[in-house]
């Protein structure tokens, strides 16, 4: 399957968490516990793990010390006017000894860090890279202030020409970096890719990895999505598509059968409205839902093989079941309005819906939290 990432973990015997700027290993025995081990380094921030076998996988970010504070004060990531050096680090640590992890390898790329997953041994990881110069190269040594880099063990290197993709009509200079690594080498990495001009929200599968960026002007709003091929850690880009109104979440979007769905939502001169769009291998648009409940948003999705459930929100919440086994022909087949919203769905064994979100009153007005469990049947009908 494809893992996501953790802040914390338990093997049954030690807890692993992440904690500000620190890693810890926490020894349980019999309810005590005891620290084993912790990692710490100044100006390093773990952000999540992995745990495989007898190793750790910690990707952190690094930090840069603000010149108007004192040791005593916060750290924050603050922006080089010279050049853009955010850099993400993976390490991969031998966790045999508790209490003395071993770092076996170590990688790092430019940016800021976006997510990351893991499927088998090959750990993808995306960062948004913040190219902020915009005048011309005038020596070799300014390079690196407009071509993204790596470093495997320390070494570093330019991304290649041939692996930096730039969409016709490209306004923006970030970049969004993917990196496919394996994690029983010592090298590490397997491929790696550079998009100019996308940020955004990831989904993965087993099969692709999607970033979805979202942009605006002063009428409307799109959402651009790249999509990459991913096997063994090798990653190749596969095109791309755009579609109306901005996507909301890693859970407005799937893939099924070949095919990727996106829920979005749209706004036109202050009015929204809301989208569902099926696009093929090749990231055309093949079937559409749009317009759908006007002057309110996505608040959460839930996508279920054939199905969709989707959940609006302004005054009262309505619960959209969507049939998407045609993908030329998505359509309604059942709406139900309940006060407040579900700000997540998850399925709940068969037949039933889990929503956690919000209560409200007939007003819309918020008053506090609510679980709701909703019933599916075959019939396409949904209720509470």
């Amino acid at each position: 399957g494809v893992d996501e990432a953790d802040i914390i973990k338990t093997d049954g015997n030690y807890i692993y968490y992440v904690s500000f700027n620190r890693f810890y290993i926490i020894k349980s025995d019999n309810g005590k516990l005891s620290l084993a081990s912790e990692i710490k380094r100044d100006y390093i921030q773990p952000l999540e793990m992995y745990l495989k076998d007898n190793k750790l996988i910690l990707i952190s970010q690094v930090l840069k010390k603000s010149p108007d504070k004192t040791d005593d004060e916060d750290t924050s990531l603050i922006e080089d006017t010279e050049e853009s050096k955010y850099q993400t680090i993976v390490e991969i640590y031998d966790i045999t000894d508790k209490t003395k992890p071993k770092v076996i390898s170590t990688y790092q790329q430019n940016g800021l860090h976006v997510s990351s997953r893991l499927i088998e041994n090959n750990l993808y990881i995306s960062t948004t890279y913040y190219n902020y110069n915009s005048g011309p190269i005038e020596n070799s040594k300014q390079i690196d202030k407009y071509i993204p880099s790596y470093s495997i063990n320390g070494e570093s290197k330019y991304i290649e020409a041939d692996d930096i993709c730039i969409p016709q009509n490209c306004t923006s200079t970030e970049y969004s970096i993917l990196a496919g690594l394996d994690i029983s080498s010592q090298d590490m990495l397997v491929s790696i890719k550079a998009v100019l001009g996308y940020q955004g929200i990831i989904y993965c599968s087993k099969d692709n990895f999607y970033i979805a960026g979202v942009s605006w002007n002063d009428s409307e709003t799109k959402t651009s999505i790249a999509r990459f091929s991913i096997d063994k850690g090798k990653v190749e880009h596969n095109g791309y598509g755009k579609v109306n109104g901005g996507v909301n979440d890693q859970f407005s979007m799937d893939e099924y059968d070949g095919y990727f769905r996106i829920a979005t939502t749209s706004t036109d001169r202050n009015e929204t409205a809301n989208n569902v769009y099926v696009l093929d291998k090749e990231m055309k648009k093949i079937g559409k839902i749009e317009n759908l409940a006007k002057n309110e948003s996505i608040q959460s999705a839930r996508f279920e093989n054939e199905m969709l459930y989707l959940v609006t929100f302004e005054r009262t919440d309505p619960l959209f079941k969507i049939d998407l086994s045609n993908p030329e022909k998505p359509k309604v087949i059942d709406s139900l309005k309940i006060n407040g919203y579900s700000s997540y769905l998850i399925n709940y064994g068969d037949g039933k819906l889990l929503g956690f979100g919000v209560d409200a009153d007939n007003n819309g007005n918020q008053t506090g939290l609510k679980l709701s469990m909703f019933a599916k049947d075959d019939k396409g009908t949904v209720k509470e």
